[in-house]
């Protein structure tokens, strides 16, 4: 039986045209100036579905048609052109950071320079609530190893502290570069007089995979 006319698209169903299009997108990114044809082979949709769905991006900006190609819109580039540094290093160490609390079970946070000194990016809280709360937007206290390793751009060993942030807490931190733009830090913190074996580590070894998660971004460009 038929549906029913003016029955609304399943989430199913509209997910699917979602990916489709992002799909699409991808492949003029790839290819522009591209032919429908040779989208609707790479993509290995039926031409009118690729047809229908280019005319729809092209409708929003998306997609651009050049005489019988395509290429990519202003509203595409535009969004391409908003997706500044800071974004760009939150969505590079959001993995890395939960894998290193989870690890250690140590508060984590992610700090950068945004004009008038480090402030916290992100904040991921400690296995066991503890008193000191790094809050995102904040400044970094200014004695503390984080703080320290933007100032110092140490990016081979990371800085340790014992007490500065807070009595009987400990902290870890590298510096993570960001070429002309500096440095951003990733840190851990724990209630213990000294960082337990493996967490200065840890951090150490996550800053790197935040580095070359960032590299990697930058060379797909």
């Amino acid at each position: 039986m038929a549906p029913a006319a003016g029955k609304p698209e399943s989430a199913a169903s509209t997910r699917g045209v979602i990916h489709t299009a992002f799909a699409l997108l991808d492949l003029v990114a790839e290819f522009q100036p591209v032919r429908l044809v040779d989208l609707s082979a790479a993509a290995g949709l039926p031409h009118p579905t690729v047809h229908r769905l280019l005319r729809q991006l092209v409708e929003v900006g998306a997609v651009r048609r050049e005489g019988s190609r395509y290429c990519l819109g202003a509203t595409v580039l535009r969004l391409g052109a908003a997706v500044t540094p800071v974004a760009r290093l939150r969505v590079a160490a959001q993995r890395p950071m939960a894998e290193l609390a989870a690890l250690t079970g140590a508060a984590v946070s992610l700090s950068a320079n945004l004009g008038d000194g480090p402030v916290y990016l992100d904040t991921l809280d400690a296995r066991t609530p503890i008193r000191y709360i790094a809050k995102t937007g904040a400044a970094v206290p200014a004695e503390t190893a984080q703080a320290r390793a933007h100032n110092s751009c140490a990016t081979t060993v990371p800085l340790v502290d014992a007490g500065q942030v807070a009595a009987d807490y400990s902290c870890s931190a590298m510096a993570i570069p960001l070429g002309a733009s500096g440095v951003a830090v990733v840190s851990t913190l724990l209630p213990t007089g000294s960082p337990p074996p493996g967490m200065i580590e840890a951090t150490r070894r996550t800053a790197e995979r935040i580095t070359a998660v960032l590299r990697a971004s930058v060379s797909e460009q």
